[in-house]
């Protein structure tokens, strides 16, 4: 840490990561710039080269030599790390003594990422999208991915019983596999903007009388193309490659509504609550899934309006 002068600061410095399953090592250098402008505002830098492992399962996939599966080698053991590099750019103001706007723009340049050999949209950047983890094997880091895009945050702290937040996230997300063609990935939703908002009222006898509201909307789940005709003639499920999260689902919309009590006593505190997740019960998609049953691909929503009762007691 360099406090430069009154006005500006410099954090800079080095992260080491090492795997001994295969011996990957990665040094990552990380340093970040502030520089106050005024009494209230800031502006901020900052770059980073992050690094990650690849998803255990991937490490464990097994080739098999013969027919009858009885001779076997990991071909993805010898995987190195995902690699990425983080750019980013930020002002910030504090508006008054309890409100503070903020923004910052990123770039993320991501590469070594674990694709096919041969021609195909497979990347291991789209892992966590879907349920499970598909076997491939003889991988290689020749992948790349970029993400890149504006945050803006508007914070009122907790002051006087109340308290607000606000962010509004623009960005795009994609990859490069071994097909040589940029595609979204799949979590690229294009936008996500949330807003909470939270009230305490303090009633007799030290009680305490807490509502929380958060509404979430963004972009609709990318998902992988499903071919009927083809899933038909095979009769299970097959992808159009061709169209590889080039769609998205509906966009995703969502409203918590919490209501909750807390009495403070000498020896213990009791809290009462309940969280009604979803309270507008909308049909948000969760899957789209080929019924070989029916021969037509079907949609399945996630959880609607689902209420969490609460109780805590505190010595």
């Amino acid at each position: 840490n360099w406090k430069i002068n009154e006005k500006a600061t410099l954090n800079a410095g080095l992260h080491f990561n090492h795997l001994f399953y295969n011996n990957s090592s990665s040094v990552e250098p990380r340093a970040s710039f502030k520089y106050k402008l005024a009494t209230r505002q800031t502006l901020s830098f900052g770059y980073g080269l992050h690094s990650q492992m690849q998803p255990i399962p991937v490490y464990l996939e097994l080739t098999y030599l013969d027919d009858m599966r009885t001779q076997s080698i990991q071909t993805n053991k010898d995987l190195s790390f995902t690699k990425s590099h983080h750019f980013i750019g930020g002002y910030e103001i504090l508006l008054n003594q309890n409100v503070r706007f903020k923004t910052e723009a990123y770039y993320q340049y991501l590469n070594n990422i674990a694709v096919t050999q041969n021609p195909s949209t497979y990347s291991t950047v789209n892992f966590g999208a879907d349920f499970g983890f598909p076997n491939v094997d003889s991988l290689v880091n020749k992948g790349l991915g970029r993400n890149y895009g504006v945050e803006l945050t508007l914070e009122r702290f907790f002051n006087k019983g109340f308290y607000y937040l606000g962010t509004v996230s623009l960005y795009n997300s994609e990859y490069l596999a071994s097909d040589n063609k940029w595609r979204n990935t799949a979590f690229n939703g294009n936008f996500v903007a949330n807003a909470l908002f939270g009230r305490e009222i303090k009633t007799k006898n030290n009680g305490i009388l807490s509502l929380n509201l958060k509404v979430t909307y963004a972009g609709g789940r990318r998902y992988l193309a499903i071919d009927l005709d083809e899933s038909r003639r095979q009769g299970k499920q097959v992808y159009d490659d061709s169209k590889a999260y080039a769609t998205r689902e509906k966009d995703f919309f969502r409203t918590d509504f919490r209501i909750g009590f807390k009495k403070n006593g000498k020896r213990v505190t009791h809290e009462w609550a309940i969280d009604i997740q979803n309270i507008l019960n909308i049909q948000n998609v969760l899957v789209r899934q080929y019924n070989q049953k029916t021969g037509n691909i079907e949609t399945f929503n996630q959880i609607g309006i689902f209420p969490v009762p609460f109780y805590r007691l505190q010595f």
